[in-house]
């Protein structure tokens, strides 16, 4: 059953039936302009380094990992297990629609070396269908991660920065619209994932 902690977050653990309940340090609730919320410590909030304030019951989903599933999904190892964890995460912050409307928001540069795209994850996880957004490229077919409606869509998820090819350029626009994403996150029924592998955060 789903809680109704939008910081709780479910993480598989190598088994395919067992799921750990995480709760981040913080009460039920809507999330605030006063929140420290942004991508960065949002990752700090999930290992209980910081508090976000909360103000009512009807805040979106959000969840988190440090691993990279969107990488596993299509070319690492433990696809299945990866593929698995995207389902399961979208599932949970959408509070389980089966149709969600997606964002992703990923780099389109490769950088070369074992990372892979994406939007190669995403689709091995079962999602054909999702728009993506990037720093401002102007490649056809993707919007522009400074002016795109969050509201538009269920689940914004956020690729992973190794292994997947986010890149400090849609960081750095993540962390100047949080309170867009705050406000996102607070309309209910739809939140954010957040995939992260990098060893020192950016």
């Amino acid at each position: 059953m789903r809680t109704k902690n939008p910081t709780s977050i479910n993480s598989n653990q190598n088994h395919r039936d067992r799921w750990n309940h995480i709760t981040a340090p913080a009460p039920v609730g809507r999330f605030t302009d006063r929140s420290p919320f942004t991508l960065v410590t949002a990752l700090f909030a999930l290992a209980g380094l910081c508090s976000l304030a909360a103000l009512s019951a009807t805040a979106g989903g959000v969840f988190i990992t440090g691993h990279d599933p969107d990488y596993h999904a299509y070319q690492g190892g433990n696809a299945v297990g990866a593929q698995h964890v995207i389902q399961r995460a979208i599932r949970y912050v959408t509070f389980t629609n089966p149709a969600p409307h997606i964002l992703l928001v990923t780099d389109l540069r490769n950088p070369l070396g074992d990372e892979s795209d994406s939007r190669l994850g995403l689709m091995a996880a079962g999602f054909a269908t999702f728009d993506v957004a990037d720093y401002g490229s102007g490649t056809a077919g993707v919007f522009d991660l400074h002016t795109v409606v969050f509201s538009n869509y269920d689940a914004v998820v956020v690729a992973s920065d190794y292994g997947g090819w986010l890149r400090q350029d849609e960081l750095d626009i993540l962390n100047a619209r949080s309170t867009d994403i705050l406000n996102f996150i607070n309309g209910g029924n739809r939140g954010l994932v957040a995939f992260a592998d990098r060893k020192s955060v950016v």
